[in-house]
């Protein structure tokens, strides 16, 4: 008859360099790791991108704040809620009047140049699939920039 313990603890019994039973089982001390495969628990995965804590960088406290919350809205608002890249047909645009999931996106990053964070020249609107694009800087820059002169100029 097995005790609930060893229904518990399934896995080979782990012994301590005296051949004392430590307590714990071969199961507790690995894990899976998608990539590499079964590996012990604590493994740094050398295929996974580093994750960056969230809320330690400037930018992340700025987008907490109410000045952005406030400045985000003014620009959908000023782009009518519709992705600016949409609605110029460019870039593998699906939908041509685009307001779903649409994001502010600044186009010189607030890590690059914080004091351009509220510049309405630096900010428009995006939806998240050509948000993504931007990100990745496969739209480039100038792109991006002239949209908005096109937007301030009206």
């Amino acid at each position: 008859m097995r005790s609930r313990e060893g229904e518990r603890n399934k896995g080979i019994t782990i012994y301590g360099k005296s051949g004392k039973r430590s307590g714990r089982t071969m199961a507790s001390e690995y894990v899976t790791c998608s990539h590499c495969g079964v590996v012990r628990r604590g493994h740094k995965c050398p295929h996974q991108k580093s994750r960056q804590k969230s809320g330690n960088r400037q930018s992340d406290r700025f987008r907490k704040t109410k000045a952005w919350t406030s400045k985000s809205l003014e620009i959908r608002q000023r782009d009518r809620f519709l992705c600016q890249i949409c609605l110029r047909n460019l870039y593998n645009t699906m939908s041509f009047l685009n307001y779903k999931a649409v994001e502010v996106h600044h186009i010189v990053p607030i890590e690059e140049d914080f004091n351009r964070r509220l510049d309405n020249n630096n900010l428009i609107s995006l939806c998240s699939y050509h948000h993504h694009m931007a990100d990745k800087g496969q739209i480039p820059r100038e792109v991006l920039q002239n949209i908005v002169g096109e937007i301030e100029g009206e």
